[in-house]
């Protein structure tokens, strides 16, 4: 008589696919939001939960279950730039410093952006930074020198982008009094090739008839945390909307990038360091609400690099009187942080160096060849 499978392996069997289909490679992964906190390292992390939180409190990055680390050194320095960082965060190649997506051999790379949108998906950027800045400006454009901030604008405009948030009036060509776009402006192009154009937080709450969306929320960078006009959009306000734009049946890849956490280690000011580095938990936490509801999207949260060799020195563990120290006024080599939440997360574990993140990322979306050059 012939006997069927014995129960036991039946359910070995069950939790093996199970499994592989949860954590293998482009398996149940629909959407993929990558966060960046540009120039988040580790101290800058604990320093926002301690003081936010205090020392036994937890913040949402801590809800994430995966981590590992990332190495950010350049094709040609130790130190790495934005350029170079973003670029191996969006290309799976590592480049010289200040190249936009460009190889050392200077060809240009396809981001992980890009090629995500021509699997059909939906894609966008949202940043508290200019839209033209290093980090962003690898995922949508290519440029020899990241200082060339015309024509990163120009280009972000002629690939397939859905959405665009951040700041950038000036480099886009808006008035400087009125705030609207000059009539030879960038803006008036891309309103020809069907964004429609906002600039206050009253016009990021109406986008439901929008085929594609440029949002510039201020001149240059926005505003800090504790400092932005009640135009200017929160880095929370700028995520739900870019949720609830890019959801579709297709699926999307999203770009979310506290950028202004650099700028604030650079200038080693601790007060606003931690408030960035904050303010950009809050949105992982919106960004977790959803993926835990979807079931189908694979957060990455992590860094271009650290800035500042922000320390933390001392301090009580209510979070009050923190000592903050730094070591530089530039970045350092130091590790990043890696926080991998949702299917194929457990694949985002262990140390490596950032553009094999993006490799992980294009396998987990499904990506056949990346990294990739424009033909």
């Amino acid at each position: 008589m012939k006997r069927g499978l014995p129960a036991g392996l039946l359910v070995l069997i069950f939790l093996v696919i199970t499994t592989l289909t949860v954590f293998g490679q482009g398996q149940g992964v629909k959407n993929l939001v990558l966060m960046i906190g540009d120039g988040m390292g580790i101290q800058q992390v604990t320093a926002a939960r301690v003081a936010s939180q205090g020392a036994d409190g937890s913040i949402n990055v801590d809800r994430i279950k995966y981590t590992g680390f990332a190495l950010t050194h350049s094709a040609n320095n130790l130190i790495t730039d934005s350029g170079a960082a973003g670029t191996a965060l969006a290309t799976g190649y590592k480049t010289n410093n200040g190249f936009i997506a460009i190889s050392p051999n200077r060809e240009k790379l396809k981001s992980i952006l890009i090629l995500a949108g021509e699997l059909g998906k939906k894609v966008g950027i949202v940043t508290t930074t200019n839209l033209t800045d290093a980090t962003p400006a690898a995922f949508g454009a290519n440029n020899i020198s990241r200082q060339n901030k015309a024509e990163i604008a120009a280009d972000l405009l002629n690939k397939d982008i859905d959405l665009l948030l951040g700041g950038g009036l000036d480099t886009f060509g808006a008035d400087l009094f009125t705030r609207q776009p000059k009539p030879d402006s960038l803006i008036k192009e891309a309103e020809k090739k069907g964004y429609t154009f906002i600039d206050t937080t009253a016009g990021l709450k109406n986008l439901a008839t929008a085929e594609r969306v440029l949002g510039l929320f201020n001149f240059g960078d926005l505003n800090y945390y504790d400092e932005r006009f009640v135009f200017e959009p929160g880095l929370a306000e700028m995520t739900v909307q870019a949720l609830r734009f890019l959801a579709n049946e297709q699926g999307f890849f999203l770009l979310i990038e506290g950028g202004r956490i650099d700028d604030a280690s650079h200038q080693n000011d601790p007060d606003k360091t931690i408030k960035e580095t904050v303010e950009f938990d809050q949105a992982v936490g919106i960004v977790l609400d959803y993926a835990e509801k979807s079931g189908d999207t694979l957060v990455i949260v992590t860094a271009d690099h650290q800035t500042g060799g922000f320390s933390l020195n001392g301090g009580l563990l209510d979070g009050q009187n923190l000592k903050i120290g730094w070591s530089t006024g530039g970045h350092s080599g130091s590790m990043v942080p890696v926080y991998a939440f949702g299917p194929g997360a457990i694949n985002f574990t262990g140390t490596r160096h950032l553009s094999i993140l993006s490799r992980l990322m294009a396998e987990q979306l499904g990506i056949s060849e990346f990294p990739q050059l424009y033909r």
